[in-house]
């Protein structure tokens, strides 16, 4: 029960987040509460990008309960302090030391310099909530 609460609330906040995100707030462009599982993981992930770490505790409980191999790479990702996003279109991407890759479709991308991207950051808190998510 407390579960099923604690998704539906999550699900409201992050409803809320993106549609904040991409759209004027009014009550007539709020959306009904999604379940996490309606969205596309695409959907989920991209408050990332400018979520605090109150938010971004939500946006991983939801990037869990989608229960893919992608989720748990994104976490794993997340964790490890390889995920970033491209400044110009807020596009999501995996870079490590050797590479760096587009989190959705796989693509290698190449010619992008530090200045053109961004970590997002956790912080001690969210890696406890990562660590357990993960597990």
């Amino acid at each position: 029960m407390l579960d099923t609460i604690r998704a539906v609330c999550l699900s409201f906040v992050l409803c809320l987040i993106y549609t904040s995100a991409h759209a004027e707030i009014s009550p007539e462009n709020i959306p009904d509460v999604v379940a996490p599982t309606e969205l596309t993981l695409e959907q989920i992930v991209a408050p990332l990008t400018s979520a605090n770490f109150n938010e971004k505790e939500a946006i991983i409980a939801n990037i869990a309960q989608h229960d893919t191999d992608l989720s748990l790479t994104i976490l794993q990702a997340l964790l490890n302090g390889d995920l970033y996003y491209v400044k110009k279109d807020e596009r999501l991407i995996f870079q490590d030391d050797k590479s760096v890759q587009d989190v959705f479709s796989g693509d290698v991308i190449t010619g992008l310099g530090k200045r053109d991207t961004k970590k997002i950051t956790v912080n001690n808190s969210l890696r406890r909530v990562l660590r357990s998510e993960i597990a």
